[in-house]
């Protein structure tokens, strides 16, 4: 509308899923049944005032199929392992199957601008997701103080629901003809409503480069790399929460040449190998062993 400075969208979607198998020894032929999920309801506006400005803002909603897990998981003795099986009889109802039909919705709204002639991208939003109906964990703790005395650990699963808030920030240009330089920020909190402690994310911020050599008879190469830092990590030890106050890295780096329609891209994350995590309990494992991708395109 008038001109490209209003744009609106509204759609809606449902999803229709089913499955089967077959045994190649009995020949039998397996069928799961239909999975629906829900309508996918979503509306977005965007308004240009000027050509380099512009203004969004979104809402949607989404439900997923019925998910059905195990109760319980996950027994862990944390002193007298002989009473394995005792523990284990403490909750004797660990075949209890559950069953869970998330729904979520996500706000989200922006600004975006491009200046010096498309040069240089700018973008901000703030967001808040919702969830109810998914899967929720907590860590039950167990200590018998009868003789002979031993405790442990139990992961019981339960519906419920979380929130997450939280702000994105990113600028992207380039510099002279053969220099592209981006970062980007993000920051979210969030609580589970029957477990507030599992759901905070740690904060982002990340700068990636990229350098390209001058073309000599269409043949070109370039080489790009970036840092990721991430901070406010969270961690949950005996079912206490832990902020780990020092933040985390990681490297990656790269080396990439066009010849004509061809490209090759060969890049490697995490590239001191670190391993980043904070214990066996931690909410979120921000990193990985170091990954090698090779990727090849073909532009017709």
């Amino acid at each position: 509308y008038f001109g490209d400075r209003l744009q609106l969208q509204i759609s809606d979607r449902q999803d229709k899923s089913g499955s089967e198998s077959r045994n190649l020894m009995t020949n039998v032929l397996t069928k799961a049944p239909e999975v629906t999920a829900g309508g996918a309801p979503y509306y977005s506006m965007l308004v240009k005032p000027l050509k380099w400005l512009s203004f969004y803002g979104l809402y949607a909603e989404h439900e997923d199929p019925v998910a059905q897990a195990l109760k319980y998981t996950q027994s862990r003795l944390v002193n007298d392992t002989s009473k394995q099986a005792e523990f284990d009889a403490l909750y004797n109802n660990y075949a209890t199957v559950i069953s869970a039909t998330p729904t979520g919705t996500l706000k989200e709204v922006g600004v975006k601008m491009e200046l010096f002639n498309g040069n240089i991208a700018i973008s901000a939003d703030i967001f808040e997701m919702t969830t109810s109906g998914a899967f929720v964990t907590n860590v039950i703790n167990y200590f018998e103080s009868s003789s002979p005395y031993f405790g442990g650990q139990v992961v019981e699963r339960r519906e419920g629901g979380s929130t997450a808030k939280g702000g994105e920030f990113e600028i992207a240009g380039r510099i002279g003809k053969n220099f592209i330089l981006s970062a980007s920020y993000g920051q979210t909190n969030g609580t589970r409503d029957t477990n507030p402690f599992i759901i905070d994310p740690p904060d982002t911020a990340r700068i990636h480069g990229k350098y390209s050599l001058p073309r000599i008879n269409g043949f070109g190469i370039y080489v790009l790399g970036g840092v990721t830092r991430w901070s406010k990590f969270l961690t949950v030890q005996d079912g206490v929460t832990i902020y780990v106050p020092y933040a985390q890295y990681r490297y990656d780096l790269g080396i990439g040449c066009n010849w004509r329609q061809h490209s090759v891209e060969l890049t490697q994350n995490n590239v001191e190998g670190d391993l980043l995590s904070i214990s066996p309990q931690t909410a979120y494992a921000v990193s990985s062993s170091p990954q090698l991708f090779f990727k090849y395109k073909y532009k017709f």
